[in-house]
């Protein structure tokens, strides 16, 4: 198999490996696992920095969504490569990783419409904002409205879950959806229907600007036997989200005698956890 670079490799988007460990003494950890998404911070496919973005993106551009009329939990998101389909379908998320841990019953599923809808719905919280956004007043939803732990929370989102490249400061309606279940425990969203809804949403972007979960898809293909002799790579290194990674976006972790204490430095307050 052979390696390719090209300008492409720039828009692919893989998922990073969060510091569960570090991220579990201020209670970060507790939340993902609270909603069954354990693995969405721990797993990648480690034994390989390679991603088979050539066969990814073909199979993107064949894509076709069965079961569209029925309950999401039947959806299967179908594409080819040169070898034959591979289906995503939450069964077959399922057989890389136990993605959504508590059990098929556990999970609520928005109609794809009511979760992109720019504004809040009656299927949301019914303090979806006020919950979400504790320094909110008016205007556009902001980065700068969150909690410290928003914050982190939001960090992990861009690389794991609502996934982007641009506008990273602005929150959108569906940031504040993941959010609330993660801070709250509820709704409990299943994270397949996510990746999903977010494949399904951006499989016809003209002039595609990013391409999200590479090294999900990837493992994929191979896991169904699907990828070609001679399939073209790039590498794409697992990159990390931790207490250092963090402090990039002004957030400080430290450790005074028996607890923690994390520091936003952008509004100095400070908040602590016992260890």
């Amino acid at each position: 198999m052979s390696k390719v670079t090209s300008p492409i490799d720039k828009l692919c988007v893989c998922k990073r490996l969060v510091n569960s460990e570090e991220l579990r003494l201020i209670r970060v950890k507790q939340k993902f696992g609270r909603i069954g998404w354990e693995r969405v911070l721990d797993w990648v496919e480690g034994t390989t920095p390679k991603v088979y973005l050539k066969v990814v993106t073909k199979w993107l551009s064949t894509l076709k969504l069965e079961n569209a009329d029925e309950n999401s939990a039947r959806w299967r998101l179908k594409g080819d490569t040169s070898k034959g389909t591979m289906a995503m379908s939450l069964q077959t998320m399922n057989q890389i990783a136990n993605f959504d841990s508590l059990g098929e019953g556990s999970y609520s599923y928005y109609e794809t419409r009511l979760f992109w809808e720019g504004h809040v719905v009656q299927a949301d919280p019914i303090n979806l904002v006020d919950a979400t956004l504790a320094n909110y007043t008016s205007g556009q939803f902001n980065r700068i409205h969150l909690s410290v732990e928003g914050k982190i929370l939001q960090n992990i989102s861009l690389e794991n879950i609502m996934v982007r490249l641009g506008d990273r400061g602005k929150l959108l309606v569906w940031d504040l959806r993941v959010l609330h279940a993660l801070m709250y425990g509820e709704p409990k969203l299943s994270w397949r229907h996510i990746v999903m809804m977010n494949r399904w949403d951006t499989r016809n972007q003209f002039k595609r600007k990013v391409i999200l979960h590479v090294r999900l898809i990837s493992a994929m293909i191979v896991q169904q036997n699907q990828l070609p002799g001679n399939s073209l790579w790039v590498v794409k290194p697992i990159d990390g989200i931790d207490f250092l990674k963090i402090k990039g976006s002004h957030i400080y972790v430290e450790e005074v005698g028996q607890w923690y204490r994390i520091t936003d430095k952008d509004t100095g307050w400070n908040y602590i956890y016992p260890k």
